[in-house]
């Protein structure tokens, strides 16, 4: 277990016109947090104008594991993006989610 942890945390990292994997974010928002002993990360984004939406969050634990859950979802299955589908496990035609636990 790290001798040296977060004791608070907060704030908003806020990208715009971020583009990775032929996935183009308007808005990618990571809003961090503590609670009580763990690092909590909500994560928001997507393409409105484009019709989906990212939201997701992870957890990173002290004693070195964490959670990560995110999901897409499209407004029509026309909207989801092709990349998607490579990335994720999809759910129905407008919804992806994708969930990994495991140890950092």
């Amino acid at each position: 277990m790290p001798k040296n942890w977060l004791t608070s945390l907060s704030g908003v990292l806020a990208v715009t016109d971020f583009s990775a994997l032929g996935a183009n974010f308007g808005l990618l928002e990571i809003k961090p947090t503590m609670q009580g002993q763990d690092v909590k990360l909500n994560l928001t984004g997507g393409s409105k104008a484009q019709g989906w939406d990212l939201t997701g969050n992870s957890v990173l634990h002290k004693n070195r594991r964490f959670q990560f859950n995110v999901k897409v979802t499209a407004q029509s299955d026309e909207s989801m993006p092709d990349w998607v589908a490579i990335m994720m496990p999809m759910k129905s035609p407008k919804l992806a989610e994708l969930k990994k636990t495991g140890r950092w």
